[in-house]
């Protein structure tokens, strides 16, 4: 998109949130049921769009996109009136003779900047937030999941653009709308792009949230259940084939059970995606043939007991489970996916 157009969205997005039409809770009401409707319309398009992408099996998308968006949605529409209800608050000595209240104001207009990964979950789920918060909203994609960029856009065009722009295009799209003066923004994604968005914002002192990745450590115990330990952090992990932010990415394990807990997990992973998990109708793609020869270098550290194979045309990295890894090896040095 090119800055001129981005240019007309923020100004008619300015201007429409100046006649107080987004603070009226019934106009709220109406635009988050309607963008329910769309979803649940559109839910097949999302499917088959996530499966373009990278892969991604009908169970996950609907569990972790569709459903769990509308979901979202459901309690959302559910607890409105409540949330922008005023609420008395205790009164200073100062003021005795007044009586104090909160009451909720949007921000205005907000900007979200959504990841590839959980692509319409994490989209959807922010946008929510600041619609039913009275906000008007631009939304920007990411260029690695073109199917669904093109089916949320095709949802969202059924709204005007003063109120829900979606816009793609590159990280220079992305720098320009971080110069613009947002009332808020909204960021998901890495540590190292969160830190620059943090820094932009701060240059015009818009508030931000930042939702952030890192590693996450899982402990196993000598009296855990191995078994169902084994099955949790296998699904866990595995999931969106493990590009997911808060999934296990490594384990801590008493020595007194790491070759038994090994050898379940194995088998989990056998149980859940048979012997050649590359055929597997339920097993995702990494997003790009960059990041699955990331990880091939990262396979470098420790020794693996299963899994392993990578193919870069078809993006496919097995379900791999590695031991004897050392703090300092280059896959405990950054977040895995």
């Amino acid at each position: 998109m090119e800055k001129e157009e981005i240019d007309l969205i923020f100004k008619a997005q300015c201007e429409f949130f100046a006649t107080g039409k987004t603070i009226d809770i019934g106009y709220r009401l109406e635009i988050l049921k309607k963008l329910r409707s769309l979803i649940i319309l559109y839910e097949q398009e999302i499917v088959d769009a996530l499966w373009k992408d990278f892969h991604k099996p009908e169970f996950e998308v609907i569990v972790t996109e569709s459903r769990f968006v509308i979901k979202e949605l459901n309690y959302t529409i559910r607890k409105l009136k409540t949330w922008s209800g005023s609420r008395r608050v205790r009164t200073p000595i100062v003021h005795f003779l007044a009586h104090s209240y909160v009451v909720p104001q949007p921000y205005g207009q907000v900007l979200v900047l959504s990841p590839w990964n959980f692509p319409f979950q994490l989209a959807f789920m922010p946008l929510i937030g600041a619609l039913a918060a009275g906000n008007c909203v631009i939304l920007k994609v990411s260029q690695q999941v073109p199917y669904i960029s093109a089916v949320m856009s095709k949802i969202l065009n059924h709204f005007p653009n003063e109120l829900i722009a979606l816009i793609d295009g590159d990280h220079s799209v992305s720098d320009y709308l971080l110069d613009q003066k947002f009332n808020y923004i909204f960021f998901t994604g890495s540590v190292r792009i969160g830190k620059y968005v943090m820094q932009k914002a701060a240059e015009n002192i818009i508030p931000v949230s930042l939702e952030l990745g890192g590693k996450n450590p899982c402990v196993v115990a000598a009296d855990a259940r191995l078994d169902f330990a084994a099955k949790r952090i296998a699904w866990g992990k595995l999931i969106n084939c493990g590009q997911t932010c808060v999934s296990p990415d490594y384990v801590l394990i008493d020595r007194k059970v790491k070759d038994k807990f090994l050898e379940l997990i194995s088998k989990e992973i056998k149980l859940f995606y048979g012997d050649n998990p590359e055929k597997s109708k339920n097993f995702a793609r990494v997003i790009s043939s960059g990041n699955v020869s990331r990880l091939s270098e990262l396979m470098k550290s420790g020794q693996i007991v299963t899994g392993g194979k990578t193919d870069p045309v078809t993006k496919y990295v097995a379900p791999t489970v590695i031991k004897d890894v050392k703090p300092d090896d280059p896959i405990m040095e950054e977040e895995i996916f």
